[in-house]
């Protein structure tokens, strides 16, 4: 489903589960819209989100992220449209490929588009990952999902998120 706009910036959900062989499932859910998708653990599609939402904080002002969900994948492109305002597009492949989305963005439908707070998406995706921790241990996770938890990338995560508040 289509958000065209978010016009509340704030109400913005991401959820992750993880489940046994190495699936999981990322929820996005703004004002009006939601949408699942499932992701295969090749290439660490979760470490890849988190590398790409750090590089927004990092001032870059377009990221994307490729996540493989056999044989199709998805691609999200994340683009600041402003110093706290940040634009969120999924599309999603038939058949993946690791070619980059502007390669690709013809033979793709997109699935979700909307806008939040660079703040509420940190938020967001600190607190699944949060989560996570809470209901597996760091070994658990790498049991389920075949990949090691992204420690070191959601300790800097945080790190922003904690520099933002005190600003």
């Amino acid at each position: 489903m289509l958000a065209r706009n978010n016009p509340d910036f704030d109400k913005i959900l991401l959820t992750i589960e993880i489940s046994e062989g190495g699936w999981a499932y990322l929820t996005l859910r703004d004002a009006e819209n939601e949408e699942t998708l499932r992701i295969s653990h090749i290439f660490d599609g979760i470490e890849r989100l988190v590398t790409a939402i750090l590089l927004l904080n990092k001032g870059i002002q377009t990221t994307e992220c490729t996540l493989f969900s056999e044989p199709g994948g998805y691609y999200i492109l994340f683009e600041r449209k402003s110093p706290e305002i940040v634009t969120i597009k999924i599309y999603e492949t038939e058949r993946w490929t690791d070619m980059p989305l502007k390669d690709v963005i013809h033979k793709s439908t997109t699935l979700f588009i909307t806008a939040c707070k660079l703040k509420q998406l940190n938020n967001q995706f600190i607190n699944a990952l949060h989560t996570l921790l809470q209901e597996y241990s760091i070994e658990e996770y790498k049991r389920r999902w075949h990949n090691e938890f992204p420690t070191r990338k959601y300790a800097e995560l945080q790190q922003f998120v904690k520099t933002d508040a005190q600003i």
